[in-house]
């Protein structure tokens, strides 16, 4: 399946004949793909996260927006950092509120602080 958030490379025109395919936008594309599907396939796993969106955020800040405000991906602070960088490359950083991203970011520590604590009161 195609990804939602990596759009297809646009087509190079060739001398003659019909468009052909930049080989720079299909390997970073691919590389791309790559990151994401190891993202996906943990949603919790921050690590795989933050490198989806360093690497998406070089090439598709707005992506990274839609991503993050999905809310259904992991959150640290260097993905918040992430998500800031695509918000002022696009444009939308003034325009964003950041009550909701403090109170996401916050109850993601406290939910993460609550899980760990309770693993260790059962051992």
């Amino acid at each position: 399946p195609r990804s939602a958030l990596v759009p297809p490379a646009a087509p190079a025109k060739g001398p003659a004949g019909p468009p052909r395919r930049s080989f720079t936008n299909f390997f970073a594309d691919a590389k791309l793909r790559r990151l994401e599907d190891a993202a996906n396939a943990n949603r919790g796993d921050v690590r795989a996260e933050l490198n989806f969106l360093k690497e998406l955020n070089a090439t598709y800040p707005e992506a990274v927006v839609r991503r993050f405000e999905s809310g259904r991906y992991a959150v640290s602070e260097p993905i918040v950092k992430e998500y800031l960088k695509a918000l002022a490359q696009t444009g939308k950083l003034d325009s964003t509120p950041l009550e909701g991203l403090v109170a996401r970011v916050a109850g993601r520590r406290v939910a993460a602080s609550s899980t760990s604590a309770g693993a260790g009161a059962e051992a």
